[in-house]
């Protein structure tokens, strides 16, 4: 009997509890509504014509989802200083979990010397004290989550307050999303055994892999690069991501590498949001890596709207990356070498002039 079949290996691994946080994202949805309810809209009269996201990790993902479906031109801006000129009709919208995420609030500062309007996302530290100081809107979401566990938060809770607000696209069914990311939920939980299972059945083919997760732009790339995260932080091993069709302008060449790519393992993400020209190439795509002896699996998404099928997507590769950690051995909770890395670099920008910390 494999490990994922085990409960009381499961338990004892997942010491944290990061499976039963994934059983309970559809409820973290409908509560991220609500807090995207509670938050007034601004007062009428000031025009919008740009979305900028100041963003890092985990916050940032909920970035790319406002990007993914906000109706005005959208940049996640993953860095500590702005990289694009901003005025008085960009929104920037600062998202970081913690509050205290450097990069984020240095770019903040530098962007309340502009007059950029403000949504501000955190559940609290000094992101929450500078939208207070400001009189800047803020989200304020549950503290206790990871970061990247907190994507209902993050990503949905801001979209819905665009949608609002008239900038971002919301669907109509939503209520029958909630519902079917519900029942992934129990799908692919862990009292479900494997044969039964597929996120267990993804998460045992890629053990002893490296998994390369290919999307298609601006369809399944997005889950792509959250299927990749997860795996690095969860996992704890390395993965790869990229998208078609510019892969085939580059990286179809470094499949060739029959030594290296005996290692590896190709997952195609695909979606009814592919345009035609782009299903085909990804299953030209496919066959071609069979034809190399590259283990490949594909996953369609499913759902109604391009929002559920992308959350739903996201939902399983969060379930995959969570059981191969397992699998590994690990706990998928823990982040030592990222939290390390904060503390050495800390050190270090601490002593740089106008760094956040």
């Amino acid at each position: 009997m494999n490990v994922l079949d085990q409960p009381s290996v499961i338990a004892s691994l997942d010491a944290h509890g990061m499976l039963g946080i994934l059983h309970r994202f559809s409820s973290d949805c409908a509560a991220a509504l609500r807090c995207a309810d509670s938050v007034p809209l601004p007062p009428a009269g000031r025009e919008i014509d740009r979305i900028v996201v100041c963003a890092m990790g985990g916050s940032a993902m909920g970035g790319e989802i406002l990007r993914r479906f906000a109706l005005l031109p959208t940049e996640v801006n993953r860095s500590d200083r702005l990289l694009s000129p901003v005025g008085s009709r960009t929104l920037i919208v600062p998202i970081s979990y913690s509050g205290n995420t450097t990069e984020t609030l240095a770019a903040l500062h530098q962007a309340l010397e502009t007059p950029a309007q403000f949504l501000c996302v955190s559940s609290g530290g000094r992101l929450s004290e500078l939208a207070r100081e400001h009189s800047l809107p803020l989200l304020c979401v549950p503290a206790g989550y990871p970061p990247r566990a907190a994507l209902s938060y993050l990503g949905l809770a801001p979209l819905a307050f665009l949608a609002r607000w008239r900038l971002a696209a919301w669907p109509d069914a939503w209520e029958e999303a909630s519902r079917r990311l519900a029942e992934d939920g129990e799908r692919f939980g862990p009292h479900v055994p494997t044969k039964s299972n597929p996120a267990k059945q993804i998460a045992l083919a890629l053990q002893g892999k490296v998994p390369v997760v290919l999307g298609v732009t601006g369809s399944t790339d997005l889950a792509a690069l959250r299927w990749k995260t997860q795996i690095n932080e969860n996992a704890k091993q390395p993965a790869f991501w990229s998208a078609l069709p510019e892969l085939l302008h580059n990286e179809i060449l470094a499949w060739e590498n029959e030594a290296l790519r005996r290692h590896m393992c190709a997952l195609l993400l695909q979606s009814p949001d592919d345009a035609e020209i782009d299903a085909s190439r990804v299953t030209w795509m496919a066959g071609r890596l069979r034809e190399q002896g590259v283990p490949v699996i594909e996953v369609k998404a499913q759902g109604g709207s391009s929002l559920e099928r992308l959350l739903r997507l996201v939902y399983l590769g969060d379930f995959v990356s969570v059981y191969l950690a397992l699998c590994n051995g690990v706990d998928p909770t823990p982040i030592s070498g990222i939290e390390e890395m904060k503390r050495s670099l800390g050190r270090v920008e601490s002593n740089q002039p106008g760094v956040a910390s």
